[in-house]
């Protein structure tokens, strides 16, 4: 397993692969991991999918991350990583776990609560 440390963090809702709605505040979220430096200089915006325990999250990204590691981290630090490819549909996860460290698990470490 690959434990990574990313320096951004955006706030996903749950959706549907069928009628790609957001789920509500309240429910289950997720966020994506990413570092901004990492963006290149194409800002063309192209969509994709990737899949955490079974939820697929539809991405909305840079095509300038193509070849960064991205994650996708749940609300109880499980996440997964991929290697994001700007022309694939769907992103192959490269790991899987309690591997990721988001912006907030820092700062929740630093408090002293994990």
């Amino acid at each position: 397993m690959s434990n990574l440390s990313f320096q951004n963090e955006l706030l996903i809702f749950t959706g549907s692969e069928t009628d790609g709605v957001s789920g509500i505040a309240g429910t289950n979220t997720s966020k994506i991991l990413y570092n901004a430096d990492d963006k290149g200089t194409n800002t063309t915006v192209v969509t994709t999918s990737a899949v955490l325990n079974g939820i697929e999250y539809e991405l909305d990204l840079f095509a300038g991350y193509n070849g960064s590691t991205l994650a996708i981290i749940d609300k109880d630090r499980f996440s997964t990583q991929f290697v994001f490819a700007s022309g694939a549909l769907t992103q192959t996860e490269t790991d899987s776990g309690y591997i990721s460290v988001s912006p907030t698990l820092r700062r929740l470490v630093a408090l002293g609560y994990l």
